[in-house]
């Protein structure tokens, strides 16, 4: 509805133009209550931007006081009103006829109310606090001059009330106008009281993470080439993003769940975060890589990678994007809908407004907004990041997005050849050296004690919690002696979860484990979210360099366990049938964790990183005059065992491997080739099959009808024997029983290097 038009007929008052002075004055007014406003809304709720009266300004006392809202809206936003009716009856008063005296009656009307709730308010604040808030006062003298001008004008000075459209006029223009005053006050202190409540969440992670007691210590770095920035990247406002909103470096990411690029820059990006804070900004775009959705990616498509984008544009509106991140790339990036909705019951978010979001056309909005954003930018592989403009690809490392960020905020000048860069080392207390106490658990059938760190050995073969030792390499069952010999016994499975993730564990799906399930704590020992340097995790996977038990003081859990993720891998399990590798080695990288664990090799693997600790119903002391003795790492043989030797054979290849081993197919290829070149020449091949379910692969070997004899060894023998850590192995002997060439995980010119090793030992 629009106000009636004046008739043409109606002189104008005398002095009309001071309505057009008053329309400047209501304005300024408006904008001042609204930023009075939404200061409050900050103050009040403890989140948003840094305003000018921030917590401890003098305006703080006045904007936080009871008085300063009704039924918790501002009291500067319910004056917004009260503005725009007065704007709205400022053009009918410009004309001297009935009906613009009824108009200018109410200007002054609702003028004196104005002026009087400003004495008040502001009076009041003084009284109070004290002292006065200096825009309260700036408003209050707009009121003020808002008043005189109206008995400026030349109207009479008798208010004369509005009736009939007039009326209806202003009644619309109140509802309309505080509909959405209000309605804006509160979705923005909802929104608020979230970001508070996620703020607290870190700030509890990060107090977790200070209690490991970590310094990571800045050594020069080599020279770090970057280029130059490209265009502004767009940042739209429901992005999800962390660190000051209004910082002035910017790092935006485009990304996608089980993309394991992504996976490392999402780690890269958190470390970055802990190590630069309110300093920089972190912005995700996402960039599915499924051309259902995304018709810029060109590489192979995932299916569901969409349905999985939108899942977690829905965790954002419930300010979860982060603990679903995280918990999507720990399964694989691409869970089906039944696992996402029991992460989502898992993090407690609303799985009715989840669901609902999921179906809103609004969701499929966002998505195509960034995938415009990379258009624009010409993104087509991942990741990608920008740093306040400059594009760091997939090949950039955390050194390269160090250097742009410090670049950028400039804490350093860029030569001729680029950025200084420079390179962390974790530093620390380390507890000392000797026999260390159990730690208590809080299980699920009560109270366990687990050793406080990787188990060694003394002269007597008894497993001993020492700081400063080498943890021993051991299978299970050496593993399960160890702890027996020393009055203890090798943990379950509940009771290592409990101890990584500080909560009793619970087994979600019902297979009667917990390793495979979701956890109910943290998911680092040392607070949720991998954080680089923490544990001993970033070796390389040939003759790992293991550090010595309590050497991570980063990796230590509030409780008082060390190492539970990363050096070697821990045997868990009552029993050979449940016996299982939990917590990750020193070369898993991001993989380590509470939820890491492995199932796939039998009990009597062993190798450089498998080791283990033990747990007791009640404490347990080390042995009087116990000390640990040097543990040497597994050594390989050099001959092929007696009962992996073929009869007359010049040359042997030995094939160890398993049925979900993808590597292992191509080297039987290999093997079919070299068989049938130099079978006729004395050249025979062994496999040995370690599924830990032999039934399921006696199936498949039958089903492929492989030329050579298969022996299986479901509980991991070979590997135990070759001190394997990873698959598929291959052995090469002469007729000897000599190893002449061994190769350990799937590597290119395999074939090339068996052939010419064969080509010398058939040739003898």
């Amino acid at each position: 509805m629009s106000a009636p038009e004046p008739t043409e007929a109606a002189p104008r008052c005398g002095r009309a133009w001071l309505y057009d002075v008053l329309l400047v004055a209501l304005l300024a007014a408006a904008c001042l209550a609204a930023w009075l406003g939404w200061s409050q809304v900050v103050l009040t709720h403890g989140a948003g931007p840094e305003l000018a009266c921030s917590e401890g300004a003098p305006c703080e006392p006045v904007l936080t006081s009871a008085w300063a809202a009704v039924w918790g809206v501002p009291t500067t936003v319910w004056a917004l009103t009260v503005y725009a009716v007065m704007a709205a009856w400022t053009r009918p008063a410009r004309f001297a006829d009935a009906r613009g005296r009824r108009a200018h009656g109410g200007l002054l009307v609702l003028g004196g109310l104005l002026v009087l709730a400003t004495l008040g308010l502001v009076g009041g604040a003084v009284a109070t606090h004290g002292l006065g808030c200096g825009r309260c006062l700036l408003l209050g003298l707009l009121h003020l001059a808002a008043l005189s001008l109206l008995f400026l004008t030349g109207q009479p000075r008798r208010p004369h009330l509005p009736v009939g459209l007039d009326l209806i006029w202003a009644l619309f223009v109140v509802v309309t106008v505080m509909g959405t005053s209000v309605q804006l006050a509160l979705i923005g202190g909802a929104r608020l009281d979230r970001l508070a409540e996620a703020e607290a969440r870190q700030a509890e992670a990060a107090s977790a993470l200070e209690v490991a007691e970590l310094t990571l210590e800045a050594r020069p770095g080599p020279v770090i080439p970057l280029p130059e920035p490209e265009p502004r990247v767009p940042i739209d406002r429901a992005d999800p993003r962390w660190g000051a909103p209004d910082a002035t470096v910017s790092v935006v990411s485009f990304t996608d769940f089980g993309c394991p690029g992504c996976d490392e820059r999402a780690a890269i990006e958190a470390d970055l975060a802990d190590r630069f804070g309110d300093r920089v900004r972190f912005v995700v775009k996402l960039f599915p890589r499924d051309t259902g959705c995304n018709s810029r990616w060109s590489g192979a498509t995932r299916p569901g990678a969409c349905e999985v984008a939108a899942a977690a544009i829905c965790a954002h509106r419930q300010e979860a994007y982060r603990p679903l991140a995280e918990l999507l790339r720990r399964h694989g990036g691409l869970p089906d809908e039944a696992l996402r909705l029991e992460l989502v019951r898992h993090l407690g978010l609303k799985e009715d407004s989840f669901s609902r979001c999921l179906r809103d056309p609004s969701v499929g909005e966002e998505l195509t907004e960034d995938l415009s954003h990379a258009a624009f930018l010409e993104v087509d592989e991942l990741p990608v990041s920008f740093v306040n403009g400059r594009r760091l690809g997939p090949e950039a490392g955390a050194l390269e997005l160090d250097a742009a960020i410090r670049l950028a905020l400039g804490e350093v000048e860029a030569g001729p050849e680029g950025v200084p860069g420079r390179t962390f080392v974790a530093t620390g207390p380390v507890p000392p050296e000797g026999a260390m106490a159990q730690v208590a658990v809080e299980a699920a059938g009560g109270t366990v004690y687990i050793d406080a760190v990787e188990a060694s050995l003394d002269l007597e073969g008894r497993a001993l919690a020492w700081v400063g030792a080498v943890p021993s390499r051991a299978s299970w069952h050496e593993a399960a002696a160890a702890c027996e010999a020393a009055g203890k016994r090798l943990c379950s499975h509940d009771e290592w979860v409990a101890a990584c993730q500080g909560r009793p564990a619970v087994d979600d799906d019902g297979s009667g484990e917990v390793l495979d399930d979701l956890l109910e704590g943290r998911d680092q020992p040392y607070a949720d979210g991998w954080r680089r340097g923490r544990c001993h995790d970033g070796t390389e996977r040939v003759r790992p360099q293991l550090r010595p038990a309590g050497g991570s003081p980063g990796c230590r859990t509030p409780e008082g366990a060390y190492d539970l993720a990363g050096n070697v891998a821990e045997w868990v399990g009552r029993s050979p049938e449940t016996a299982r590798l939990a917590g990750g080695t020193a070369w898993d990288g991001r993989q380590v964790g509470c939820h890491q664990s492995e199932e796939r090799f039998g009990p009597r693997l062993r190798h450089f990183a498998t080791g283990f600790r033990c747990c007791s119903d009640t404490p347990v002391a080390a042995h009087a005059g116990a000390r640990p003795v040097g543990g040497a790492p597994p050594v390989p043989p050099a001959e092929l065992p007696p009962a992996q030797r073929l009869e007359g054979a010049r040359a042997q290849l030995v094939l160890v491997g398993a049925e979900w081993c993808g590597g292992c197919r191509k080297v039987d290829e290999i093997a079919r080739a070299l068989l049938d070149e130099h079978g006729a020449a004395g050249l025979a091949v062994l496999e040995l099959a370690v599924d830990r379910d032999e039934a399921i692969s006696r199936a498949r070997h039958d089903a492929r009808a492989l030329p050579w004899e298969v022996r299986y060894a479901p509980g991991g023998e070979p590997l135990g024997t070759w001190a394997a850590t990873s698959l598929p192995l291959v052995l090469l002997a002469d007729a000897e029983g000599r190893v002449v060439h061994r190769a350990e995980g799937w590597e290119a010119g395999l074939e090339e290097a068996l052939q010419a090793q064969l080509a010398e030992i058939l040739a003898d």
